[in-house]
């Protein structure tokens, strides 16, 4: 029997900030098929979000907010000390801001997908992870939530949403699997990749 495997590839996406905005996010979502919508606490605005959840919708993509610890300044790269209801808050503020402009766009969101820091205390916390999920859930029991491994599974399923694990062709991975995430993006020379030429397709 023929198996036809097939890949999401997705990206982050709408990651400005008032007057300061990411000059490519149109030409990217044409070659992805799902975006990780920045929801406003790492980045992205109201302007940012109604006009790249606009552009998503109309090219059809998977649509997901990307949520985030309140770290504008950092990016979202810096932990916090934060409690699980701090976090359940955080993320339905957040995936509610996203959801509204998906709905005013005739598009339905997705997935969630926390950001940066709050995406690795998730890969590695079951409290975290479950705060996550339950916010998800708040939304509908059809959504899922990405994160970098299953260690933390049995938290987001216990809250009613299915837990989807991914990888990351363009990062780094420290020894026990996780990431290394730097405070300020560093120049990419992922270290695993056999030597070119490369034919992109």
């Amino acid at each position: 029997m023929n198996r036809q495997r097939t890949v999401d590839v997705n990206c982050d996406i709408g990651e400005g900030f008032g007057r300061w905005r990411m000059p490519n996010d149109n030409a990217l979502m044409d070659i992805v098929t799902s975006v990780n919508v920045a929801a406003g606490f790492h980045a992205g605005d109201p302007s940012i979000i109604r006009t790249t959840v606009e552009y998503a919708v109309s090219m059809g993509l998977d649509i997901r907010a990307h949520v985030a610890l309140p770290d504008m300044l950092g990016f979202g790269r810096r932990e916090m000390s934060v409690t699980p209801t701090e976090v359940q808050d955080y993320c339905t503020y957040q995936i509610g801001a996203v959801a509204a402009f998906v709905t005013a766009a005739g598009g339905t969101l997705s997935h969630v997908k926390p950001h940066g820091a709050l995406y690795s205390m998730a890969s590695r916390s079951p409290e975290v992870a479950a705060a996550v999920a339950a916010a998800t859930a708040e939304f509908g029991r059809g959504l899922c939530v990405f994160l970098l491994n299953d260690r933390c599974g049995a938290a987001v399923e216990d809250q009613g949403v299915e837990l989807v694990t991914e990888g990351f062709p363009e990062l780094n991975y420290a020894d026990d699997g996780t990431l290394v995430l730097e405070r300020e993006k560093a120049e990419w020379e992922p270290a695993w990749w056999p030597e070119g030429p490369w034919t992109w397709c």
